[in-house]
């Protein structure tokens, strides 16, 4: 028995009923993780914005790359529930395309990020120039320039009905920035074992925090490339694939969770954050009590 379903962006081929019974039960399990995701990951990228927020309260740098990286997170946080949800076609399309677009930004932000900490160890005089806030915007702007170039460039290429190419662009550009995700991670670990400069604990923090991009990389991004390079060599293989992708795409889900835990519990004044949201909310609480009980004191002194 074969059957046709159409769950994403594109219709999927003719399948067995097996192979479509698989394929609804994954769907099944991604509108769950997906909705569990979205209200965990919403609540931990919004104390990441917190803790920049007070970051740059205390230092005249802006980190743009991550604030940008994070602003990705929360295109693809609330755009990715609503890909399979919405009843048009053509309103699918958009929402994926809008969350696809926030997918590639992220990988160009962490690709930046890494290349950031790779300079600033191995060429800490460059730095300064690297670091300086026009070279972030201009670097800034051209990856969402580039995200939004894909999004053109695939909707033309689907148009004129050539889904290969679209999905071989995909895989290549998820997977040409992994060599200098891998070249970054290696190249700041061996900086790091010849200096004697640089503290152990900083040491250790640069290399968790790089060491944790190559590993999302490797689990998240490099399954939904090769799914794509198959899908590319021959759209038969689709249906095949299907099921690998759906787990892949899962697994992509958990992008903003992981660059949040990059950027949030792997800082080094995390405890200082902490802190402060531990003891100033309640201490802002406690003045504005007393201002209220304060002018309560006064209005009652003017009426007697």
């Amino acid at each position: 028995m074969e059957v046709n379903i159409s769950s994403g962006p594109w219709r999927f081929q003719s399948v067995n009923f097996s192979t479509y019974k698989l394929i609804t039960d994954i769907l099944a399990v991604d509108l769950m993780i997906t909705w569990a995701l979205f209200f965990i990951e919403l609540p931990v990228v919004l104390l990441a914005m917190s803790g920049l927020y007070v970051m740059t309260r205390s230092d005249c740098l802006v980190p743009v790359f991550v604030i940008n990286l994070l602003v990705s997170d929360l295109i693809q946080i609330f755009s990715r529930p609503f890909i399979n949800r919405v009843q048009l076609e053509t309103q699918r399309l958009i929402v994926f395309w809008i969350y696809n677009m926030g997918l590639i930004a992220s990988i160009g932000f962490m690709v930046c990020i890494s290349f950031e900490r790779y300079v600033m160890i191995t060429f800490p005089l460059q730095y300064r120039s690297f670091r300086s806030l026009k070279f972030s915007v201009c670097v800034s702007v051209m990856i969402w320039s580039l995200s939004l170039a894909d999004i053109v460039i695939s909707l033309v290429m689907i148009i004129r009905g050539n889904l290969e190419v679209v999905f071989l662009m995909s895989s290549v550009l998820l997977f040409v920035p992994y060599p200098l995700v891998v070249f970054c991670f290696f190249g700041s670990w061996r900086a790091l074992s010849r200096s004697v400069s640089v503290p152990p604990d900083e040491k250790k923090r640069v290399l968790r925090i790089l060491a944790l991009v190559l590993f999302s990389y490797t689990v998240m991004f490099l399954p939904v490339s090769v799914c794509h390079i198959l899908i590319s060599v021959s759209l038969e293989n689709f249906a095949k694939v299907a099921p690998l992708k759906l787990v892949a795409g899962l697994l992509i889900y958990l992008n903003p969770l992981a660059d949040c835990l990059m950027y949030v519990f792997l800082r080094k004044d995390i405890k200082g954050i902490l802190k402060y949201f531990c003891y100033k909310i309640p201490n802002r609480n406690r003045d504005q009590t007393l201002d209220e009980a304060t002018d309560g004191r006064d209005a009652e002194n003017n009426q007697t």
